[in-house]
């Protein structure tokens, strides 16, 4: 995963995309050429904004930390260390979650998942509050499927999560703020990637008056808006994206097989992408298949 968090599904139906088939299908490239990103560019891109979308949700709540949502393993993650907790509030003082593999590894979605690293977690405060830090330590996603998307996601770097509370003490907005998170993505026959997260995420819940995006929780139904920027890096690619979501996403935890828990809204990625200014539109339309993505030069 400022803003900017991985992994498939029977995503055999993912969407055919109507991009350019101009420049190089490879892992490198890129440079100044001035044709703008290639069609396997633009789905790295489009895999990196999957990914980080589920880190995020799942910084968001902890309902799960340091995994994606859904994802069940025994002993996954193991004990928190120092797990005292002053102010009864489910997060802890200072404390930090460790994954080794084994035994943080399983199937997940009809592919299999390994989780390693650290993830720490700080109290903003010792009231009651929802605000926490969270630190990652080379925590590492690595997914293995048969269709294409196998890849290593390791992140290192902060997010801060605050959140607005109604008069029940319920957080019905959350938001990761001051973020700086460098990922590093392993994508077999792809050069590795270096991306760099620094956005700002904001959850709310479908239902303002009942909705909870609470620590330790589920998040619910809501709507999820991204800003910010996006630093991606690889072989001779430098390009430095602003993130928006000018249609909001609707994430519907009932999505339980897809790469992403999103059903609906737009994601932008602006900027220069192999020498052409543009945009990169991603379109979330349905649960069982990825955005379609479109890149469209800048007039």
């Amino acid at each position: 995963m400022p803003l900017l968090l991985v992994a498939a599904c029977a995503i055999a139906a993912c969407e055919t995309n109507p991009v350019s088939l101009s420049g190089t299908l490879g892992g490198g490239g890129g440079g100044s050429t001035g044709v703008g990103p290639t069609v396997s560019q633009q789905k790295e891109l489009m895999l990196a904004v999957e990914d980080e979308i589920e880190a995020t949700v799942t910084a968001l709540t902890l309902s799960a930390p340091g995994v994606p949502p859904g994802f069940v393993a025994a002993g996954c993650p193991g004990a928190i260390s120092n797990p005292a907790d002053n102010d009864h509030d489910g997060i802890p003082n200072n404390g930090s979650f460790s994954f080794t593999n084994p035994p943080c590894a399983g199937p997940f979605r009809g592919d299999s998942l390994t989780v390693t690293g650290s993830l720490g977690i700080v109290d903003a405060s010792n009231a009651d509050s929802v605000s926490y830090s969270l630190t990652y330590n080379n925590l590492a996603w690595a997914v293995t499927d048969t269709g294409g998307r196998s890849y290593t996601a390791i992140r290192t770097g902060t997010r801060q999560r605050t959140a607005v509370r109604n008069s029940l003490k319920r957080d019905t907005t959350a938001s990761l703020v001051n973020s700086s998170v460098t990922i590093i993505r392993v994508r077999p026959g792809m050069d590795t990637a270096t991306v760099i997260a620094g956005e700002s995420a904001v959850l709310t819940g479908g239902n303002v008056a009942s909705d909870t995006i609470g620590v330790k929780q589920n998040p619910p139904v809501g709507s999820l808006t991204f800003g910010g920027t996006l630093t991606w890096s690889r072989d001779t690619e430098a390009w430095s994206l602003q993130m928006a979501t000018p249609s909001a996403l609707h994430y519907n935890p009932v999505c339980v097989l897809t790469p992403q828990r999103v059903d609906s809204g737009t994601v932008t990625l602006t900027g220069t992408v192999g020498g052409q200014a543009g945009v990169l539109t991603l379109k979330f339309t349905a649960c069982a298949r990825d955005p379609g993505y479109t890149w469209a030069k800048s007039p």
